[in-house]
């Protein structure tokens, strides 16, 4: 066949056909240019690769049935990019690997085999050397490992101070406690997108099945950075004064700042066939209507819940003002949403499992987390009647718990490639953590007490991020930077709600249950002055120091009891959603 024959030219000779008569016999010009598949004999072992994989596609090419592709051959097709540390194909593999999908070869046992040695080949074939230094890197977006390892070293040094260049130097260099406060504010939101975006760019380049390696990374730095800032900052504070806590965060971040310029690719995230935007450009299409009104209705329903009944009483024209506000600003904003171009919030996310029950998790959980360590330092204050340094100190112990589950979540996912044990896991600590600080008492041993407190810390180091592998699990490779920032916005909304919630509960039962327990003739200056501080409980007499002990005791419990019902919520997300295992994702 002269067709044939030239596409053989300079190569290696195959044996089978050359030597055997009866094929070449049946060469002819009557011969169709196009037989049957089972006409074209299929060669093992005895042929290299390379001739393996052309014969390969002789047969392919010739005759297709429609029969449906084996499970194993999908899977093959689904995880080979992943085993061989790659995110892309050669474009020789991709040609057998993806064409007519839908069909299978004849005798694809034989095919799969064949496809096997090829790729086992083209490691030391002409393509595999041009590709040799891609395929030598895990990364995503042709990243070299020494490129990434210098992007997501800058990154975890903006998790480990998590400020922002220009705000901080502004609080070193604050004049009043007004500047100091917008200065405080613009830290605020450098920390905000310096979190969002380490998590996004970090997504963009890592594959997903190794990508909880990476995230256990992120979690020991930022670990250990809040805690080194726990401890050194009062330290720093008495010896070098306060102005000098921020000032030393400068250089590190102008080196950060340096780094991630220069490293970061400038199409990082770009879909493919999409032109670079400017600023400019992509800030006209920013969703300007549903940021104010998120922010305003967030904004005003915390004030209300923390004046209301409290402060102020509910009838007051402030509290019913903002909750007023709240009501009309949450349709308004699924409106806004709905028909923003690039909505900051996409509803759409919302609509189905497992993604909102994700989000939706996340968002509870972080309330019932925050509820917990916001009001544990009254306990021990109030009721025990420790220092403030001392409570603070009995954070420590609950924060470093829910690190070490945190890191070791990452790693274990990767390990066994499963997303839902941590979700159910992590519930399930966050639900049981409030539990059993409703039985904790001032004559309690301190043991118990701790290891209670815990249990909620160690949920959230379980489930969030479980959560954040499971979500971008389950999304696709252009939504994970939308995925991301909204998973967080979520989760801080939940965080500071939490805040909100449990004072507004603990305030009002402490009204209910101090005017129940405390008598005495001085019982209302007594209310007073334990309101305004707990530190007065100390100096209080003994008969009026066990009735506010009491009282305050009651609130924390009845506090601790809405904190369970609402960790029973996130409990009830988890459960029923159903998780691929990594390297099996469709």
């Amino acid at each position: 066949m002269p067709g044939r024959d030239e596409e053989n030219l300079g190569q290696p000779s195959i044996s089978p056909i050359s030597t055997d008569a009866h094929h070449r016999r049946e060469f002819s010009e009557d011969t169709p240019l196009l037989r049957a598949a089972t006409d074209v004999p299929y060669y093992h072992s005895t042929q290299s690769p390379d001739e393996t994989f052309r014969d390969h596609e002789l047969a392919a090419d010739a005759e297709l049935d429609d029969e449906t592709p084996s499970e194993y051959e999908n899977r093959l097709g689904r995880t080979i990019s992943y085993s061989s540390q790659t995110g892309t194909e050669p474009a020789s593999l991709e040609s057998a690997m993806l064409r007519d999908t839908s069909r299978r070869r004849q005798g694809s046992n034989k095919g799969v085999n064949g496809i096997l040695r090829s790729r086992e080949g083209s490691a030391t074939g002409a393509e595999g050397d041009r590709n040799g230094q891609e395929q030598k890197s895990p990364f995503h977006g042709g990243v070299s490992v020494r490129q990434f390892w210098l992007i997501f070293m800058a990154l975890m040094g903006a998790m480990f101070i998590v400020c922002f260049d220009a705000g901080t130097l502004w609080c070193a260099l604050a004049q009043s406690m007004t500047s100091f406060i917008f200065a405080r504010a613009l830290c605020g939101l450098g920390a905000g997108a310096s979190m969002t975006m380490a998590s996004i760019i970090t997504s963009d380049l890592v594959p997903i099945e190794i990508r909880g390696v990476y995230q256990s990374y992120i979690n020991i730095v930022y670990g250990f950075g809040s805690a080194l800032g726990v401890a050194a900052g009062g330290v720093m504070a008495d010896h070098l004064g306060w102005r000098w806590e921020f000032g030393v965060q400068i250089p590190p971040l102008l080196i950060i700042l340096a780094t991630s310029c220069i490293f970061v690719p400038r199409n990082l995230g770009l879909s493919h066939n999409k032109e670079n935007e400017s600023f400019l450009t992509a800030m006209k299409t920013f969703d300007y209507k549903g940021s104010l009104v998120l922010t305003t209705g967030s904004t005003l329903l915390i004030l209300s819940l923390a004046t209301g009944g409290n402060i102020y009483p509910w009838t007051h024209p402030l509290v019913l003002t903002a909750l007023s506000i709240f009501v009309v600003s949450t349709p308004l904003l699924i409106y806004i949403e709905h028909h923003a171009p690039r909505p900051i919030m996409p509803l759409y996310l919302f609509t189905s499992a497992p993604r909102s029950n994700l989000i939706l998790s996340n968002f509870i959980s972080a309330i019932t987390v925050n509820a917990v360590l916001f009001n544990m330092p009254i306990f021990f204050q109030a009721v025990r009647l420790e220092t403030a340094t001392s409570s603070g100190l009995r954070l420590l112990i609950s924060a470093f718990a829910g690190t070490i589950c945190g890191v070791s979540t990452g790693f274990l996912i990767t390990w066994s490639r499963r997303l839902k044990w941590p979700l159910v896991l992590g519930a399930s600590l966050i639900f049981l953590g409030p539990v059993m600080l409703t039985m904790i008492n001032k004559d309690m041993p301190i043991v118990f007490i701790l290891v209670f407190l815990a249990l909620a810390s160690m949920g959230q180091g379980f489930q969030f991020p479980g959560t954040f592998m499971a979500v971008l699990a389950v999304s696709q490779q252009a939504e994970q930077a939308v995925v991301t920032s909204t998973l967080m916005l979520w989760r801080s909304l939940g965080t500071v709600i939490g805040v909100a919630a449990s004072s507004l509960v603990l305030q009002n039962a402490l009204v209910k249950y101090l005017d129940a327990f405390v008598s005495g003739p001085d019982k209302e200056e007594v209310i007073r002055k334990v309101r305004g501080s707990i530190e007065a409980i100390v100096d209080l007499d003994l008969h009026y120091r066990d009735q506010v002990v009491a009282a305050y005791s009651a609130s924390l419990r009845a506090t601790f009891i809405g904190a369970a019902g609402v960790g029973l919520i996130t409990l009830l997300l988890v459960i029923p959603i159903r998780m691929p295992r990594l390297g099996k994702l469709s």
